[in-house]
């Protein structure tokens, strides 16, 4: 395989799988030092929140996110200035029902082009026992419904509706595997059946001209230059949790979940309450409130 071999089978079918970005030690050695400083650090909001921008907390992570081998598949697809928008663990417990819904990924970013790449790689074995990727083997265009089920991973419940007739693959991977996929793939995950822990990280590449519609947001650059300043560029970690990160991290994570709380509340005509997310104690709240923690 070699990077345009990539681009084509993306543009066609919105993924590709799978790339081998780690051996199979580092993969697992990266497992093990996720948990390790995990358990030592993550407490009450942490709990939920580090695994949204995890570049910014573990020193590890943000060393991956400019892996040459990833980078230069990026720059086939995506050109070559390269920002990190996003590194999200995806954590499923064995024996554990949570699911990530059907979804295009597209619908909520509100991005101005579709110069935006996703990794997705595999830090313990990933299949359909332990609640792995599947995608929708043809790009469409789909309409959603909210599942009111507090196992649906996604933010808002949402779930894309299916066909009969739609065929999906699901994405069984080794450690240090990955998968890569654009904006308008249609995938979600199943449960974790199995006896063991299943530990995704994906990170997410942006073009620097790419903006999204809705919320000035921020970055990391790890290739080229910027000249749009669309994103504030982010501090680098010295070390694990590293202060200046945590304090930039968690006034990211106080702005982010003020939208989801505004979301959420609307229901309730009670949305004029969500700046109270601003504050650490009620932020916790909200997450055991909405059976996030």
């Amino acid at each position: 395989m070699n990077n345009q071999d990539v681009k084509v089978e993306l543009n066609e079918g919105g993924y590709y799988s799978p790339i081998k970005i780690l051996e199979n030690d580092e993969a697992i050695n990266l497992n093990n030092y996720y948990h390790d400083i995990k358990d030592k650090n993550c407490k009450k909001n942490l709990i939920l929140e580090h695994k949204f921008k995890a570049h910014l907390l573990f020193k590890e992570i943000n060393y991956l996110i400019k892996n040459k081998k990833m980078l230069d598949i990026a720059e086939k697809i995506i050109g070559p200035n390269i920002l990190c928008w996003n590194s999200i663990i995806f954590y499923k417990k064995k024996q554990t029902k949570a699911f990530v819904g059907w979804h295009e990924d597209k619908t909520y970013w509100n991005l101005d082009n579709d110069k935006i790449l996703t990794f997705s790689i595999a830090l313990s074995h990933s299949n359909v026992r332990n609640g792995c990727l599947k995608f929708l083997k043809k790009k469409k265009e789909v309409k959603y419904e909210i599942l009111n089920s507090k196992y649906n991973m996604l933010a808002r419940g949402q779930n894309a509706i299916l066909s009969e007739n739609d065929k999906y693959q699901n994405i069984e991977l080794n450690p240090g595997e990955a998968c890569i996929f654009g904006q308008e793939a249609v995938h979600g995950s199943g449960e974790n059946n199995s006896d063991e822990d299943r530990l995704l990280l994906a990170i997410r590449y942006i073009s620097p001209d790419n903006k999204t519609k809705k919320n000035h947001t921020s970055a990391t650059l790890v290739r080229g230059i910027d000249n749009y300043n669309f994103y504030d560029h982010e501090p680098e970690p010295a070390n694990d949790f590293d202060k200046k990160c945590l304090d930039y991290h968690q006034n990211l994570m106080s702005k982010q979940t003020q939208v989801f709380a505004k979301y959420k509340l609307k229901k309730f005509k009670l949305s004029f309450l969500a700046f109270l997310v601003k504050i650490s104690f009620c932020r916790y709240m909200y997450y055991v409130f909405t059976k996030k923690i």
